[in-house]
């Protein structure tokens, strides 16, 4: 609808990397893109993610629920789940988070979560 994208402008700031949704279009060989909407990065994130995945390792790391529960905490009540990959010398599990730990995906929350002891990996997975 172009009507919309007068409101999506406000996206449009130089030297920010945007995510454009809509459809291209070929005519006489001149492709274009009819914009349907714009997403900064954290909002194509949350459009686009279908989980969070963690990979902890647990040996040794005390302390390490604390940390995981402060980090994700200011980015609860979001549409996109959390998976937990737990792995330590007798034991292995994959955890999905109950509703109310779902997040709003962010790249500062994905640099938070980095530093939580035992992360070993840190991901979104889209859809």
């Amino acid at each position: 609808d172009d009507r919309k994208l007068p409101t999506e402008r406000r996206r449009l700031v130089k030297d920010r990397i945007v995510v454009a949704e809509g459809t291209v279009e070929e005519n006489n060989g001149e492709r274009s893109m009819r914009v349907s909407a714009l997403h900064d990065l954290d909002g194509a994130r949350a459009r686009f993610s279908r989980r969070l995945a963690i990979d902890l390792r647990g040996s040794g790391n005390e302390g390490v629920g604390e940390a995981l529960q402060a980090a994700l905490a200011p980015w609860r009540n979001g549409p996109t789940p959390v998976r937990i990959g737990y792995r330590c010398p007798v034991a292995r599990a994959d955890i999905d988070l109950g509703p109310s730990w779902r997040i709003r995906p962010s790249g500062e929350l994905l640099s938070r979560l980095q530093e939580v002891p035992g992360a070993e990996a840190v991901s979104l997975e889209y859809r």
